[in-house]
């Protein structure tokens, strides 16, 4: 497809840093994981 592009917004938090409590629950409600680190 020529000309077509994935527009992406987001932001990027460490969620134990998060103190606002509706945003914690809301991310917990609908919150999506993409990445788990590996432990070695």
């Amino acid at each position: 497809m020529v000309g077509t592009r994935i527009v992406c917004k987001m932001d990027l938090s460490i969620f134990n840093q998060i103190d606002n409590p509706d945003l914690v629950g809301h991310i917990e409600r609908i919150g999506k994981v993409f990445y788990v680190p590996v432990e070695v």
